[in-house]
């Protein structure tokens, strides 16, 4: 089997690092170690030391380059014997670039976890960090358009490969709903709304929010949780905008800030509908998570979502920033139980046979392994 590194030199915590963290969970569950370079101190590799995976810690001093790194990744690299590295930032690459020298070294796979189509990299420098990317990953077929656009990277080397989940892990949770809206204190006729993930104006909680009033007027026994929390020193005025917006709309006793969750498949299992409201995602994670627990979806029909939904085969699509249009769809769901039914049951399988991580990490290793046996 080849043998891979990952490197994902984040401060941060937010659904990027995740990506590495659950990879390196599969592999550990098949009996195989998915190491990981990590910036030392970092929530990444706290989360992995508390899960004893294997993790190789290191401290950069600047973002794009730090003296003396690419030397140290370089030894650890060969002492592990690593014949691919997975960089999951575009940052990351700046310090791996120089070891990628010759035949002998480590294949370099960048996976591009961002869409933007309006920041080019083509300039010299960037040019030449490329050359030395073997393979690139794109979440969906919109990100590989938007990539090959702002980079000039070789089209047949790209390649589109979606995130995936521990399905089992969301299918398992849904057997503990009515445990979970027990402690919810949700009554059975009630009507629950999801929306989680960052505390962010780009996601779109505002207009979740906004689209209550109209909802609550139809069918009062509507209640609405809203999960996740802002990064640490920022977005906390959004925050209080958030909850500011639930009294003035008189919403107080509907709207729940359930505040960061380690564990969330409880609530998407609780959950009869969860809305994704973003302006605009890579990817879409938690679409995939609430499918998987049997939870109908709503998303906004921008960036890699309608991709996941098939255009609306699999969950409904609404214009990014309307209120109006979010109402719209969470009051059909409500009134239509057998449609919402449909999409829910649909949704289960649809993950579980395209969106399975098992399904994914194969697609990588297969990925991998042919570049370490080619010439390039």
């Amino acid at each position: 089997m080849v043998n891979i590194a990952q490197t994902c030199l984040s401060s941060s915590w937010g659904g990027l690092e995740m990506v590495p963290l659950q990879w390196a969970l599969q592999m550990q569950k098949t009996g195989n170690q998915l190491p990981i370079v990590v910036q030392e101190d970092s929530p990444l590799a706290q989360r992995l030391s508390e899960k004893s995976l294997p993790n190789f810690p290191v401290r950069t001093w600047h973002k794009y380059w730090t003296p003396g790194l690419a030397r140290s990744l370089k030894r650890w690299f060969h002492d592990q014997r690593i014949d691919s590295v997975i960089a999951h930032r575009s940052s990351d690459l700046w310090n791996l670039a120089p070891i990628i020298s010759s035949r002998r070294s480590p294949r370099l796979v960048y996976v591009n976890h961002i869409l933007n189509a309006h920041v080019a990299k083509r300039d010299w420098f960037h040019q030449q960090i490329y050359k030395k990317v073997d393979a690139a990953i794109v979440l969906s077929d919109l990100g590989k358009q938007f990539f090959q656009q702002t980079t000039g990277f070789p089209d047949d080397k790209i390649h589109v490969i979606p995130n995936g989940i521990d399905v089992d892990h969301f299918i398992a949770a849904s057997a503990k709903r009515e445990t979970m809206r027990q402690q919810l204190q949700l009554n059975k006729e009630d009507i629950a709304l999801l929306v989680l993930g960052r505390i962010d104006p780009l996601k779109g909680q505002m207009e979740f929010i906004r689209s209550l009033p109209d909802v609550v007027q139809a069918h009062p026994h509507v209640k609405a949780i809203v999960v996740g929390e802002p990064t640490k020193g920022e977005w906390e005025d959004y925050h209080n905008q958030l909850k500011q917006a639930v009294i003035d709309l008189n919403l107080s006793d509907v709207v729940t800030f359930a505040g960061f969750q380690s564990d969330v498949a409880p609530y998407y299992a609780a959950a009869d509908i969860f809305v994704m409201p973003s302006y605009r995602e890579t990817f879409g994670l938690v679409l995939l998570e609430a499918m998987a627990c049997g939870t109908a979806v709503i998303a906004t029909d921008d960036g890699a979502p309608p991709e996941i939904l098939k255009h609306g085969e699999y969950g409904k699509l609404v214009p990014p920033k309307s209120s109006a249009a979010i109402t719209r769809a969470i009051l059909e769901f409500i009134e239509q139980p057998d449609m919402r039914q449909r999409f829910a049951e649909q949704g289960i399988h649809y993950v579980k046979m395209k969106y399975s991580l098992t399904v994914i990490l194969n697609q990588i290793l297969t990925l991998c392994n042919k570049l370490s046996h080619s010439s390039i």
